[in-house]
């Protein structure tokens, strides 16, 4: 018996995950951007 719902909560689980690690990753590059625009 294979659950299709469960499939769907973790893919949308999945995806939120990997915009959220984006969100982090695009902020510490500008962050690093920025620190270094500044010297």
């Amino acid at each position: 018996m294979h659950d299709k719902a469960n499939d769907v909560a973790l893919e949308s689980t999945a995806k939120q995950k990997l915009q959220r690690e984006r969100k982090t990753m695009i902020q510490n590059a500008s962050l690093i951007i920025f620190s270094h625009g500044n010297k």
